[in-house]
């Protein structure tokens, strides 16, 4: 300008995020915890290894899943025929896994116990976005190995299923609260078409007051 000042536009608000992910990636990743429980007790013989390695790489071929931590799947550079070894020598030895670096060792700790087999999966999607929701439903498909129940948790699960708990309890919860009122204004007023007015007037009330936030917004 004339006076010497220059004016300098300010960076938007899609700028500073972008430059916020660029210097500090993974910030929109989250975990989801996949627990594989077998009620007669977890045994690490030959065959459940296996099971349970095809089944730490079908996690992995997951949509959104960008790493999976479980006792199967800590080492990219061990194989089916390398878990077999390491846990055949666990079976024999528990002491045998001090050979294995400290957060494998601790990973294993705090992966395997008496009934649970745990994968940690890790998704670049934030907690409650459509992607995020996908992968979740890809979790709970139902494929588990033999003789296992599948367990899923995380902000995500906790979420998805609060959200389900109350769209399924709202309608009888809402059924009752008509009733009540319903009956208690039969006592005040001793008649039977007034309380019935007041409930849908009520009603129509409120769903205009949800309704029209929902039109503008």
């Amino acid at each position: 300008t004339g006076d010497g000042l220059v004016w300098r536009p300010r960076p938007g608000p899609g700028r500073g995020l972008a430059r916020l992910a660029a210097d500090f990636p993974g910030q929109g990743q989250h975990t989801m915890v996949v627990v594989r429980y077998y009620r007669d007790g977890l045994t690490l013989s030959k065959d459940r290894v296996d099971q349970l390695y095809d089944y730490g790489q079908r996690l992995l071929a997951k949509p959104n899943v960008i790493r999976v931590d479980s006792p199967v799947t800590f080492s990219p550079d061990l194989g089916k025929a390398q878990y077999e070894a390491l846990f055949a020598a666990y079976n024999a030895d528990p002491a045998s896994v001090a050979g294995l670096p400290a957060d494998a060792q601790s990973l294993l700790k705090s992966t395997l116990a008496k009934n649970i087999a745990v994968f940690y999966v890790g998704t670049n999607k934030p907690t409650q976005s459509d992607a995020a929701i996908t992968t979740l439903k890809s979790l709970r498909d139902g494929s588990a190995p033999p003789g296992a129940e599948l367990l899923v948790t995380g902000s995500t699960a906790f979420n998805q299923d609060f959200i389900n708990l109350i769209l399924e309890d709202s309608p009888a919860a809402i059924a009752l609260v008509i009733l009540v009122t319903y009956v208690v204004l039969f006592l005040l007023v001793g008649a039977v078409v007034l309380p019935l007015k007041a409930e849908i007037t009520n009603l129509l009330s409120i769903s205009a007051s949800f309704g029209v936030p929902v039109c503008a917004f």
